[in-house]
């Protein structure tokens, strides 16, 4: 059964001063990179995503890179995560960020 996972961005402030790319991907047995369907994804406004086709006990690599300057980025990441255990947030202020996060689905 496929899992899913769900996430999240907000700006405080609605202006050509910030964005912000979404990156989703899987490292296959070879160590090649695999894109999620329809990714990178790069925003100016709010957003909620919905990754619904995750493989089960699966490694998804969740990549955001941007910047907000007067205002402030803020993001949530839920789902059928084992690890880390979710949610998994986190707000940049008035600033460049490139977080990244590894996100193992449950079994």
């Amino acid at each position: 059964m496929a899992k899913t996972i769900t996430i999240k961005g907000s700006f405080t402030v609605k202006s050509v001063n910030q964005t912000a790319t979404v990156e989703v991907f899987t490292i296959d047995s070879n160590g090649f990179k695999n894109d999620y369907p329809g990714y990178p994804i790069k925003f100016t406004d709010d957003f909620n995503l919905i990754l619904d086709q995750c493989t089960p006990n699966q490694n998804y690599y969740v990549d955001f890179v941007g910047y907000t300057f007067g205002g402030t980025f803020t993001f949530n990441i839920i789902g059928d995560i084992a690890n880390p255990t979710p949610p998994i947030s986190d707000t940049f202020n008035n600033i460049r960020f490139i977080p990244a996060y590894c996100l193992l689905t449950n079994s």
